[in-house]
């Protein structure tokens, strides 16, 4: 049994991780913002704490803590907002996270919650494979403030790694869903309240939050893989792994197991225009500005590239296996509503 600290522990995916590492017999300490929240997710003779990350006298508080646990899971950030937002919400509380580790006579393994969203889709040809040796976006000015929060949120820790010897992983989850969670930017985008889509029926990269939630639990407690994978080379200062069901859905599916109806507009005439207003853009930087942040084509990209997703690293090193489809328990959801 290991005791483990949960950051984030009221969040969607932070409820999960305590259930499943509760489930699997460890002892959790459950981390959020308000003692209400927290109090709600733990049972037992479990420990939660009311803090916030962002505080100013966070590190010291979180150091005592940080002295009693084996591991720690990052889940603690912004899902949504500008760049202001995550640096106050995202970026904020891994450098308090880092900084009270760093102090630590013996230093827990640090899960960090990342996402898929870090890859650079844009460069990727259609139908590639994408998994952990994908190269990650280095145009990061055209996509959103969520994947600069991740890229960033991934290098701090890994200078960390290569400082004092953390032991880093690296969890980059898909398209998450689960109760009360059924849409995706994955579906297209809502205009009026209508999601509209290129065309193309594009496979999503998605995962149950019980899925992600049981790799976080497995990454604080296994054994940390030495030499070669057998889903390839391996960081040499962190361990990643994507993390997806192992049958990814079409959009189509998706929909239509979730009941949302998309419609879809032509796909290489949806991104040709997309492109001509980025040429605009950045010859007339006016007109630029005016043009939606979500028509640049990294971002659309990010969104809805046709490619491939292997699950092969998560199954060699965390061992999880897929009970059911992806449909089958989208559907069991969206019965649940």
């Amino acid at each position: 049994m290991a005791r483990i600290l949960i950051t984030g522990a009221s969040g969607f995916v932070g409820r999960a991780t305590v259930e499943a590492a509760q489930s699997a017999g460890h002892e959790v300490v459950a981390l959020g913002r308000r003692a209400a929240s927290i109090r709600s997710v733990v049972t037992g003779t479990e420990v939660y704490q009311s803090l916030d990350l962002a505080h100013a006298d966070a590190e010291k508080l979180l150091g005592s803590l940080l002295g009693e646990v084996d591991a720690v899971i990052h889940a603690a950030a912004a899902m949504i907002g500008d760049d202001a937002t995550h640096a106050r919400a995202t970026l904020a509380p891994m450098k308090t996270l880092l900084a009270a580790i760093e102090s630590c006579k013996r230093p827990p393994r640090v899960v960090l919650v990342s996402s898929l969203a870090v890859y650079g889709y844009a460069a990727l040809p259609d139908g590639t494979l994408l998994n952990e040796l994908t190269p990650l976006e280095s145009e990061t000015h055209k996509r959103d403030a969520y994947c600069r929060a991740k890229l960033t949120q991934e290098a701090l820790a890994e200078e960390a790694a290569r400082a004092f010897g953390l032991d880093l992983w690296l969890i980059r989850p898909g398209a998450i869903y689960g109760p009360k969670r059924l849409e995706t930017a994955r579906l297209g985008m809502q205009i009026r309240g209508r999601w509209i889509s290129p065309g193309g029926n594009p496979t999503i990269p998605a995962v149950d939050v019980t899925r992600v939630a049981a790799a976080l639990v497995a990454a604080a407690t296994v054994p940390k893989p030495k030499g070669k994978a057998a889903s390839g080379p391996m960081r040499p200062h962190a361990v990643v792994i994507n993390v997806l069901d192992t049958d990814q859905p079409r959009q189509s599916d998706w929909a239509g197991a979730v009941g949302t109806d998309v419609t879809t507009v032509p796909k290489a005439l949806f991104f040709r225009t997309a492109t001509y207003l980025e040429l605009l853009g950045d010859l007339l930087p006016g007109l630029g500005r005016k043009v939606p942040k979500s028509l640049l084509p990294p971002r659309l990209a990010a969104r809805f590239k046709h490619l491939r997703y292997a699950t092969q690293r998560a199954e060699d090193i965390l061992g999880l296996t897929a009970p059911s489809t992806s449909i089958d328990r989208l559907r069991a959801y969206a019965a649940m509503e």
